[in-house]
């Protein structure tokens, strides 16, 4: 079974200017909500009894509960689609909705990635959740380099906006949003950063 994309492949979506939503961000931010999973990782427990489902195979992992600007929470997770398929862990963001609406976009999990047939390392990437650029809303972002077909390193910053119906993926173009800016919001509290984890390409 084929999964969808990761990161590398999202360089597709056209880029956006990212300064006008996106401005360089100020102290204090509240830092994101833990999310719970019920026993059975079906489902994300969002405070006040609601419940987000989750369509997820294997091992399901809670990142955190991460908010729209109007509010609407959204439950970011780690997992993978399917059992029976090449496809390795990823990143989701599953939206307050009664079931999600066909097969969720993949995001790629941070950490190192080696070319499974070469054994060369093809991939770097960090990744932050929370209030990492901006005050108005929650957000995630990957700061990746990573070997094109050219052969070549390249470097991209790609960050997930929340909407009211869906998240939305950017390629960054604002050049004040960097991982310096983004390592002082961590600091402060704000945003946080999953751990990257050391991994084979998928075949």
């Amino acid at each position: 079974m084929k999964c969808s994309r990761s990161l590398p492949r999202l360089a597709g979506i056209a880029a956006v200017l990212w300064a006008s939503q996106h401005a360089a961000a100020q102290a204090n931010f509240p830092p994101p909500e833990p999310v719970q999973l019920s026993k059975d990782a079906k489902y994300a427990l969002v405070p006040g009894g609601a419940k987000i489902a989750i369509s997820l195979a294997g091992e399901v992992a809670a990142i955190a509960l991460l908010h729209s600007a109007n509010g609407k929470p959204y439950a970011l997770v780690s997992g993978a689609e399917c059992e029976e398929c090449d496809a390795g862990t990823s990143v989701y963001a599953f939206p307050a909705a009664a079931s999600p609406r066909g097969m969720m976009e993949r995001y790629t999990y941070p950490g190192d990635v080696t070319d499974y047939e070469t054994g060369k390392l093809i991939q770097k990437s960090r990744m932050f959740s929370g209030r990492c650029v901006t005050a108005g809303s929650d957000g995630v972002i990957w700061f990746a380099r990573f070997v094109a077909d050219d052969g070549k390193w390249h470097r991209q910053t790609t960050a997930l906006r929340f909407e009211e119906d869906s998240a939305k993926a950017y390629v960054v173009t604002d050049s004040r949003v960097t991982l310096a800016a983004v390592l002082r919001h961590v600091q402060e509290g704000g945003c946080k950063e999953l751990p990257g984890v050391a991994r084979n390409s998928e075949p």
